[in-house]
């Protein structure tokens, strides 16, 4: 058996956390990898390990590929404390996240450039990739990273070879397979600001060609704020969650993996909480009966402050090597995403609830939110779609070139029941009197259909120079349906 215990320091700018990270590795003895005998050949010969990437659609050692790429390995990952996607906006300099009210209608950006998604149904500039999986939603794109081999993150469009919507780039995650050794993991960190995370993994070879991995993670970080109401308080998070692989090789040719992911978060990390403004600022203030600015952590809203989201994966990977120079993949998944959030627009104890009424009648704030369904539930967001990929790879000679097909089907369904209650001086009535305005459901079905057929050749001219070339030639299919009552 062997052990390691390590104490790491984690400091930004908003605090310090003391991680304490605990793993345990357990084998019957240990053989060398491929990367560890091309560390130490690299290393015997006075040079540098070789890096291999799929940023190409295909293995290649990363000094061959033509575009702008930064690899971060698991190390990095481990060292920098990073949990989740948006974790490597710290650790990236070309990428940037920016927070929205839920995760649905946030976004990704490499080089400053994105997609300014305000709603659901709208697909991200920025692709997200996931072992070969094209993600839909920008919501999924919050995915975690506890047991990844590397990330790639690949400047500048991408469209030829990995489709619409990474005109701005593409984070390609590539994590952990099944291996032949007995592996078990767990790691672990608390912060000074309440938080706690664990996440544990276990490999086992069933026999010597079938061979699984289990990865399961908890995160648990308590509201930053306070919240007199009691409801759920801004800038918490709790999330669980499991992804296990099942890979056989039913030759030493063809290679078959299995690989389901679930994952729910309920979470108010991106909440709005007052900060104060003339007039609104002091009715505020007067209602709550607390003051508002930079550095106060107490609230008092009627209405709970959650984003509960919720996504699962199921996809199946076949790699036929049919020689030295030919391999052939096939890439078949399906995805189901749904989104709840809610959130207290006027940010006071005023509003209302169907069958408890108002909780503060009388209490003169002009703008007040009435929950339909007194919790979350108001702007539920549900998206699935399946896809199926499939590419040959030749390599021989001069000539590296890969071709394939893509097809993806996907329909969205969203919600809104967000009534308001507005002052008369509002609404040209008399002031004092409330008026509850849009209280009817408004609702979207999309359906989103994409085929595609895309190649990508390399041309060795010289053991210097190389000429690349590529074409995509995508059709698409969008219908909208939507509904509005006032």
């Amino acid at each position: 058996m062997g052990g390691l215990m390590s104490i790491k320091l984690k400091s930004n700018a908003r605090t310090f956390a003391c991680v304490l990270a605990i793993s345990a590795l357990i084998m019957g003895g240990r053989p060398a990898s491929a990367q560890d005998a091309a560390a130490k050949s690299a290393e015997a010969q006075g040079g540098l390990e070789e890096i291999v990437v799929t940023a190409q659609r295909r293995e290649q050692s990363a000094k061959d590929v033509p575009i702008s790429l930064q690899v971060i390995g698991a190390d990095s990952l481990s060292r920098n404390v990073v949990v989740d996607t948006r974790d490597l906006a710290a650790i990236t300099p070309t990428v940037n996240y920016q927070n929205g009210a839920s995760v649905v209608n946030s976004s990704f950006s490499l080089r400053g450039v994105s997609s300014a998604a305000t709603a659901s149904g709208f697909q991200p500039s920025t692709g997200l990739v996931i072992d070969g999986v094209s993600i839909y939603s920008q919501g999924e794109f919050i995915s975690r990273l506890g047991d990844v081999e590397r990330i790639e993150v690949l400047n500048g469009p991408q469209g030829t070879l990995f489709g619409k919507n990474s005109t701005a780039g593409v984070i390609n995650i590539v994590t952990k397979q099944p291996s032949n050794k007995f592996e078990a993991e767990v790691e672990s960190f608390v912060t000074n600001d309440h938080e706690t995370y664990t996440r544990g993994m276990i490999n086992v070879p069933l026999t010597d060609v079938v061979r699984i991995r289990v990865n399961t993670f908890y995160q648990d970080q308590q509201p930053l704020f306070t919240n007199l109401s009691g409801e759920p308080a801004p800038l918490g998070q709790r999330a669980y969650g499991v992804n296990a692989k099942l890979a056989v090789d039913f030759s030493s040719a063809i290679t078959f993996t299995l690989d389901g992911t679930f994952a729910h978060t309920n979470s108010s990390a991106n909440q709005d909480a007052p900060i104060g403004a003339p007039v609104i600022g002091a009715l505020q203030q007067a209602i709550t009966g607390i003051g508002y600015g930079r550095g106060i952590t107490t609230v008092n809203q009627n209405t709970p402050a959650q984003d509960i989201f919720e996504s699962k994966r199921l996809s199946g990977t076949l790699i036929w090597k049919a020689s030295d120079s030919l391999s052939l993949t096939s890439i078949t998944s399906t995805s189901g995403y749904h989104d709840d959030f809610d959130l207290d627009i006027d940010l006071t104890p005023a509003g209302g609830s169907v069958g408890r009424g108002e909780t503060l009648p009388n209490s003169a704030y002009p703008i007040q939110y009435f929950s339909t369904f007194g919790t979350v539930g108001h702007l539920p967001t549900t998206t699935e779609y399946w896809s199926e990929e499939a590419r040959a790879n030749y390599d021989s000679g001069p000539f590296n070139t890969v071709v394939g097909v893509y097809y993806q089907n996907a329909r969205i369904h969203t919600s809104v029941n967000q009534p308001l209650g507005l002052d008369g001086a509002f609404v040209g009535a008399t002031p004092g009197q409330l008026y509850i305005t849009d209280s009817e459901v408004t609702q979207a079905k999309i359906s989103d259909k994409t085929a595609a057929v895309f190649g990508d050749i390399t041309y060795a001219l010289t053991s210097q120079f190389k000429a690349f070339g590529g074409v995509r030639f995508t059709h698409e299919t969008y219908d909208l349906n939507y509904a509005r009552v006032d």
